[in-house]
């Protein structure tokens, strides 16, 4: 299984418990591993043999700028099988969602989540 990343893409979004962070657009940091066979591209070198990085690293800022969450784990689930509904040429994703405002000490939360297709 081949793989292609995204990283650091940063998006505004409402995410949290507390009342200010139900107002308050806080930044996200995302970083998806994005699994596929990347064989036929390979041999043919077209762009129609893969999935569109672009389109999918548009999914992520669009699908997390306009949610609504709480918890970051229910972002990055949601968001991790949203991705594979919408492009089928990805066999699984690790979803990585960094919050850097959460803790009080350290630099960031970050949560990772890994799905896959079921054959």
């Amino acid at each position: 299984m081949d793989k292609l990343q995204l990283t650091g893409l940063r998006v505004r979004a409402i995410i949290g418990t507390l009342p200010h962070e139900r107002t308050t657009r806080q930044t996200l940091i995302l970083s998806a591993d994005l699994y596929s066979d990347f064989s036929a591209a390979e041999a043919s070198d077209d762009f129609h043999d893969t999935f569109d990085y672009a389109a999918v690293e548009k999914f992520l800022h669009d699908f997390t700028a306009d949610s609504s969450y709480q918890l970051l784990e229910a972002l990055a689930g949601n968001l991790a099988n949203g991705v594979l509904k919408e492009f089928p040429l990805i066999a699984g994703i690790t979803l990585r969602i960094s919050k850097p405002s959460a803790p009080r000490y350290a630099e960031c939360v970050t949560i990772e989540v890994s799905r896959g297709r079921v054959s």
